[in-house]
């Protein structure tokens, strides 16, 4: 690269686009929420039959969230 056209590139950089990414927001994270043991077996028993019964199964068990759950094939 060209010294000129480097120079170019970095004042673009530091004068353009370096504020924007200094003032990153500042995320606060949520905390999870689980099911207790008693949770657990009343919803199982809940959905015993229903056809979505082993996705339900499997989603807390696993920790997996809806899009995971409905991408399972039961294949390899």
């Amino acid at each position: 690269m060209a010294e000129s056209t480097e120079d170019d590139y970095n004042d673009t950089v530091r004068l353009h686009l370096a504020p924007a990414l200094s003032a990153a927001p500042h995320v606060v994270a949520k905390e999870g929420r689980t099911l207790t043991l008693d949770q657990a077996k009343t919803l199982l028993a809940e959905v015993a039959g229903h056809r979505f019964e082993v996705a339900i199964m499997i989603a807390p068990a696993y920790g997996l969230r809806r899009g995971e759950v409905l991408a399972c094939t039961g294949q390899r």
